[in-house]
């Protein structure tokens, strides 16, 4: 992407503005120290003339060297005759040749030690030792391939250029091992070989799209490492659940602290429109003990009301009953003849008849809440 025109140059670090990174035409005069630009930097056969400066020189001078510095002189004509001596060496008008027979006027024999090289009869050169030969410039040697006899020592430093090397030549033993491989040099796409280890790549460096799909199995997860925020909401279902040592027919239940098995029990209050019931309702028993000015607290739909005074006791605290939940059901029952439960029609409680009942052993008293009193429902006496 392109920086912002907000960003200043302390925040970019040293050396870090690269060739490519410079849009063309954006280093202006402006931009350039005065005196910075050296020879190297001017490509050959850059500069014309007209930009080149006056330099002080008057009109028909020249810049000549003085010995130390170019400077401006005289276009000076100094004319020199050169002569051909006619025999290996003629002038026809401006051009300068050698005469046929310049070869032969040196001698007759070729080929041999000290001698002259006479081509073959085809034009070619015959047969040589050339183990002598040096300075030999590349612009001279014809293309093609150098034989299998080429050792490395006879080759240039620097000389291999990319486009000498086959493609396909390179293979893995010819790397050094402590090659230092840039990142920069490798390619952008493709796939890294099975031999790549973990500590080759940067901490953090391997980013989703670079992760192929179904890669990450079980193994690769640590223990412990998947957290709720990982887990997709509807995502896990029933057969995904360990059996967390449930027997049959209990259900996940918390205990205060954790998810444990627990049996399928409903307590607390429960609110539904309509409840059928195919099988028997069963309210379990709740022992309570009542005490003569305290009011009697209802725990439960069914309460064993318990009397631990020599004789009956008279519930008498204010309220009589604990307030219930509109349209709750409460069953009491006494569990003794000797010391029985009276329960008074005042209060909070409303009986048939404003009667007041005895509850002995195993008689009982059915009420129900409307929201404010306690309401005879119906009475035993057995």
């Amino acid at each position: 992407g392109v920086l912002g025109a907000n960003v200043i140059v302390s925040s970019i670090a040293a050396n870090a503005v690269y060739n490519s990174a410079i849009l063309d035409n954006a280093v202006t005069s402006a931009k350039i120290a005065d005196g910075t630009i050296i020879a190297a930097d001017i490509a050959l056969s850059t500069i014309s003339l007209d930009r080149l400066n006056q330099s002080g020189c008057a009109s028909g001078q020249t810049a000549k060297w003085n010995g130390s510095a170019w400077a401006c002189a005289d276009d000076n004509d100094t004319n020199t005759t050169y002569l051909a001596d006619g025999q290996s060496l003629q002038l026809t008008g401006n051009t300068f040749s050698a005469l046929p027979s310049s070869v032969t006027l040196q001698g007759n024999l070729f080929n041999g030690s000290s001698q002259l090289v006479q081509l073959n009869g085809t034009g070619y050169l015959p047969a040589l030792n050339g183990s002598l030969l040096t300075d030999l410039a590349p612009g001279n040697v014809a293309n093609g391939t150098l034989g299998a006899g080429v050792i490395v020592s006879s080759v240039g430093a620097n000389g291999v250029r990319p486009g000498s090397i086959l493609a396909g030549a390179i293979v893995d033993a010819d790397i050094n091992s402590a090659a230092a491989i840039a990142i920069s040099k490798l390619a952008g796409t493709g796939i890294l070989g099975a031999d790549v280890i973990a500590s080759s790549i940067a901490v953090h460096a391997v980013y989703a799209a670079a992760i192929k799909d179904e890669a990450v199995s079980s193994a690769k997860i640590a223990d412990g490492a998947i957290i709720a925020a990982d887990i997709a909401m509807s995502t896990i279902s029933l057969d995904r659940l360990n059996q967390s040592g449930c027997t049959s027919g209990q259900i996940a239940k918390w205990n205060g602290s954790a998810w444990a098995c627990g049996e399928d029990t409903a307590t607390g209050d429960i609110s539904v429109s309509t409840i059928t019931i195919a099988g028997n309702l069963i309210a379990t028993p709740a022992a309570t003990t009542v005490s003569a000015g305290a009011t009697l607290i209802v725990t439960g739909a069914f309460m064993q009301v318990h009397n631990t005074n020599l004789g009956a006791v008279t519930l008498s605290g204010s309220p009589l009953l604990s307030n219930g939940t509109a349209g709750q059901v409460l069953v009491l029952q006494g569990d003794s003849d000797i010391r029985p439960v009276k329960v008074p029609s005042s209060g909070n409680i409303r009986l048939l008849g404003g009667v007041s009942f005895n509850l002995a052993d195993h008689e009982t008293l059915t009420l129900v809440y409307d929201g404010t009193y306690w309401t005879e429902i119906s009475r035993s006496v057995n």
